[in-house]
């Protein structure tokens, strides 16, 4: 294992307690009763298991499913601590694609979901000029885009904490 391999896993495994840490204080009673408990639904996403099974798995389970459905697909290695946690959060939530979308129209690149050599290099670009910047201006993307959805009265509150807490955590590591 390379020592480039080692810190991925290091900042991967960081950011993906600290979801996991956050999913369960964030989440309001009216999430964690209802069909957006985001763990059960991702787990039952991308396994054919019967719904007993889903309900026993445990975070450090689907670790590796996380690893490679949500923080690879969104480059998140690429990314300024801070950033990334930001990044894989809302892929988590939403979707690689739209987690891409999101840091896009950040960084001004054409919202389209893929992360190509373009938006590699306006990502970089922004941050090494600012990087703090860069997270509140995803987080505020981010919470604008929730505001929007139908179900925001019912489940703002807990997805308010969560984009609150995404924007806390910045323990930069670049």
């Amino acid at each position: 294992m390379t020592p480039q391999t080692v810190v991925t896993y290091i900042r991967f495994y960081q950011d993906y307690d600290f979801l996991m840490n956050t999913l369960e204080s964030c989440e309001t009673e009216e999430q964690v009763n209802s069909s957006e408990n985001v763990f059960y639904n991702l787990a039952t996403k991308y396994s054919p298991v019967i719904e007993k099974e889903m309900r026993n798995l445990t975070p450090l389970m689907v670790k590796p499913l996380y690893k490679r459905k949500f923080w690879d697909a969104c480059r998140a290695d690429d990314l300024v601590s801070g950033l990334d946690y930001c990044v894989f959060d809302v892929s988590v939530n939403s979707g690689p694609g739209r987690a891409i979308k999101f840091l896009q129209s950040c960084v001004g690149a054409t919202p389209d979901g893929g992360y190509g050599s373009i938006t590699a290099a306006l990502v970089k670009k922004a941050q090494q000029e600012d990087p703090a910047r860069l997270i509140e201006l995803y987080c505020a993307t981010r919470l604008e885009f929730l505001e929007k959805l139908p179900t925001f009265a019912t489940f703002g509150k807990g997805w308010s904490r969560r984009v609150a807490a995404s924007d806390g955590y910045r323990p930069y590591r670049c």
